[in-house]
């Protein structure tokens, strides 16, 4: 999709793929409700799942695309997975999960705030697996945000807000995917969270593989996996690549199509064998470019 004029996306299972352009006018996309987009490359001022203060079950995914000058905002129940790219807002929060029941998953990309990188609110949570920081980290409220990785300057476990905790600090370590992190972080509430754990992670996808696809929405034998990742080598890596045929629906002509054994975390190559439940994070997107029902896998794997 293509074009200037931003996106107004609302209502139960609507998907939309971004893969590319430049918008124009200095305005946020909007997703609201239980719709959905992807953002895989291209440029846009903002992506915003708080429209009228919050419309709940709001999901929104990128993985290489420029979010500038506006940022993201996440509203109640909305979700963010940010898997790469880059978000910006110079005036005030990279990434504000301001919204009750909110959620962002953040593995990759580069994340800048003028007044913080990233601020959570109320009931929100995060989960930092990756990616680049520059600028504050802001908790209050019940907010919780965890950090994955190695080498941190305070001890794994809980840090506590509020005036009989910890309401300010800098956090250095390393980051599960290997990442280098320096942030000064401020534990507004006594009920805000900031919490470390030890881990290691592998990036959901490589870098760029929707954007430099010749085409990347074509499903040719509508089996809800795009072509671009079924790879025809027999052998299952990951949901990126599948090793199925672009050409046949069922490519181990066990009955079961290759999207829905992939989605069931089963081998679409010689039935039965287990997919790691890690891969099928990347599902999301290919059932989406499908598009297809995936999408919703989301919700269920999103604090795992």
């Amino acid at each position: 999709m293509l074009g200037g004029e931003p996106l107004r996306l609302t209502g139960s299972d609507s998907a939309t793929v971004y893969l590319g352009g430049v918008v124009s006018q200095g305005v946020s996309h909007t997703i609201a409700d239980d719709a959905s987009l992807i953002a895989a490359c291209g440029v846009h001022p903002g992506l915003d799942a708080a429209p009228n203060n919050g419309s709940g079950g709001s999901i929104f995914i990128y993985e290489d695309a420029t979010i500038s000058p506006f940022g993201v905002d996440l509203g109640d129940d909305a979700y963010l997975l940010m898997l790469g790219g880059t978000v910006a807002n110079v005036l005030e929060n990279g990434v504000d999960a301001a919204g009750d029941g909110s959620f962002a998953r953040i593995e990759g990309g580069t994340i800048t705030g003028g007044q913080a990188s990233l601020r959570a609110l109320r009931t929100a949570e995060v989960l930092i697996l990756g990616g680049t920081f520059n600028g504050d980290f802001i908790i209050n409220d019940d907010a919780r945000v965890t950090v994955v990785g190695s080498g941190f300057n305070f001890p794994f476990g809980t840090i506590v807000g509020g005036a009989g905790g910890t309401p300010s600090g800098t956090l250095t370590g390393t980051l599960a995917d290997g990442s280098v992190i320096s942030v000064d972080f401020s534990l507004e509430d006594h009920e805000s969270r900031l919490v470390l754990q030890s881990g290691t992670h592998q990036p959901s996808h490589p870098t760029n593989l929707l954007c430099n696809a010749s085409d990347a929405s074509i499903d040719g034998d509508d089996d809800g996996l795009l072509d671009v990742f079924e790879t025809a080598t027999g052998v299952f890596v990951s949901i990126f690549d599948t090793g199925t045929s672009a050409l046949l629906p069922d490519s181990d002509s066990d009955g079961i199509n290759d999207g829905d054994e992939v989605a069931r975390g089963s081998n679409p190559n010689s039935p039965p064998a287990a997919v790691p439940l890690s891969s099928m994070l990347g599902l999301l997107i290919v059932s989406a470019c499908a598009p297809a029902a995936g999408l919703y896998l989301l919700r269920d794997l999103k604090r795992s």
